[in-house]
């Protein structure tokens, strides 16, 4: 068997070394105006390092450490600036918690807030509103809300806020389109709700499909988030990809055609913006973006490098995505999936597995979910405490059924028809009583796991032993040892 060819990925420790300078620029933020001339002076140090490649090579990683630390504090520096308008628009489906109903609202200058209102107030995505309450800092989890782009709070009691038209020609042209796709996204949201489907089956093919995540119950999340696949209540590169699947589908395979591509990237981003822009689903749509334009040069194939560079794009566009969970579980879970799947498949013979469909099949689902695993098993118990050991069991049911899910979710949308409702609805009442069953197996949650930051660091140079070792050890042993009509 020959070992896989070499992983040659200059943007990787770009990127890395921009995260590293962004974690320093905000724990210890310094004068924007200060960093961004330090960024400037290594970056001419190391055009003048052009005849000492590794000290230029280390110049360009430090510059980019430094420019990360900028775009860190310039972020905090935007997001600690007090908004100049109570004018609130709301951008996100009110949720109820008890008393009061929380939500996401733009002020007419474009600042995010979340929204706390007293229960039984009128209001639902897209509606404008002036609030006389204060705008404060949000005082609690300060990583998260950062990450996602709040700049405060504000609670409106009764007579703390009125109805009222807000214009939007504050908002950037990304907020602007975002809000009419959310308004095309409840309307989506709506035909489920008319298609007589109950309450789970909503929650689920809404956060499959649509991205919204409100009506999900704790139960349900206790289901997924127990057997390993909560993965797939959140968007990511399989729902987008399947999206890219019929475009392709559409198009009679022209996948090298310009036109077709352009097409191919529309949708894409129309899809990603419908959603929500979750981080997942960013990454995947810059990614497939990427591997549609070199579609046409027929260089169609993903790559760390490609990854890479998504990761530089969102991250120039907010620096502090990189404390977002979801952007560290996508990322890592990608990442591993691109090390270790070529290396867990290719332990076995191309010949056999050409020969035997099935186990092909089942082969691959393993490399997948064990890549991925690896991956993304030291952030879950770093950020979640638990562990689920039959993640195997579960994503050989939960992916296939994912796929008659969305299929069936996106032909009722488009016909109404009954029989599809009924599809979708036998569908995910299996996959929910299949979960529920995997979670009450013994053993199926490991939980009261808190590793460090540390233990995760040693976590993961494991794991990356763990690779050097498959890329090394197996193949030169394999290839003298397997029978010769597996060769």
């Amino acid at each position: 068997m020959n070992r896989p060819p070499r992983i040659i990925a200059p943007l990787l420790p770009v990127a890395v070394s921009m995260m590293a300078g962004i974690a320093t620029g905000y724990y210890h933020p310094q004068d924007s105006l200060i960093t961004l001339l330090a960024a400037i002076a290594v970056l001419a140090v190391a055009t003048l390092l052009g005849r000492h490649p590794r000290w230029q090579t280390a110049a360009i990683w430090l510059c980019c450490a430094v420019g990360g630390h900028w775009l860190a504090a310039r972020q905090l520096q935007q997001l600690r600036t007090p908004p100049r308008s109570h004018d609130l628009i709301v951008c996100s489906t009110p949720v109820n918690k008890g008393k009061t109903i929380v939500m996401d609202a733009l002020t007419a200058d474009g600042k995010k807030v979340r929204l706390r209102m007293m229960y039984g107030a009128p209001v639902s995505l897209g509606c404008g509103l002036h609030v006389s309450a204060a705008i404060r800092p949000v005082g609690y989890h300060p990583l998260y809300f950062d990450s996602h782009g709040y700049c405060g709070e504000v609670f409106a009691g009764y007579r703390q806020w009125h109805p009222k038209r807000v214009g939007t020609g504050g908002l950037s042209f990304l907020q602007r389109t975002r809000l009419r796709l959310l308004a095309v996204r409840q309307q989506l949201l709506e035909r489920y709700r008319l298609s007589g489907i109950d309450r789970d089956v909503y929650a689920v093919t809404a956060a499959m499909t649509l991205g919204d995540k409100s009506a999900i119950s704790q139960d349900l999340r206790e289901t997924f988030s127990s057997t390993g696949t909560s993965h797939v209540l959140a968007l990511s590169g399989l729902h987008l990809g399947i999206v890219y699947w019929l475009v392709v589908l559409l198009t009679a395979g022209r996948r090298h055609s310009i036109i077709v591509q352009v097409a191919t990237v529309l949708a894409i981003w129309a899809y990603a913006f419908l959603t929500g822009l979750a981080p997942s689903i960013v990454r995947a749509a810059l990614m497939l973006s990427l591997y549609s334009l070199l579609a046409i040069g027929h260089r169609d194939k993903m790559s760390v490098n490609a990854l890479a560079f998504a990761a530089i794009a969102m991250l120039t566009a907010n620096p502090l995505l990189v404390f977002d969970v979801g952007f560290q579980l996508s990322y890592a879970a990608v990442l591993a999936i691109l090390l270790f799947f070529p290396l867990l498949n290719g332990l076995v013979s191309p010949r056999f597995l050409q020969r035997h469909r099935l186990v092909a099949w089942l082969w691959g689902m393993a490399a997948l979910s064990t890549a991925a695993q690896l991956g993304t098993a030291p952030l879950v118990a770093c950020h979640f405490g638990h562990f689920t050991p039959y993640f195997l069991l579960s994503n050989f049911v939960v992916i296939p059924m994912a796929y008659v899910i969305i299929m069936a979710a996106l032909l009722l949308l488009a016909t109404q028809l009954s029989l599809f409702a009924t599809l979708l609805s036998a569908t995910v009442t299996a996959t929910i009583s299949a979960l529920a069953r995997m979670a009450r197996l013994p053993g199926a949650l490991i939980d009261g796991l808190q590793p460090s930051l540390l233990e995760v660091a040693l976590l993961y140079v494991i794991i990356a032993c763990l690779y050097v070792l498959l890329r090394n050890v197996p193949y030169h042993y394999l290839a003298a040892y397997r029978p010769a009509e597996q060769k």
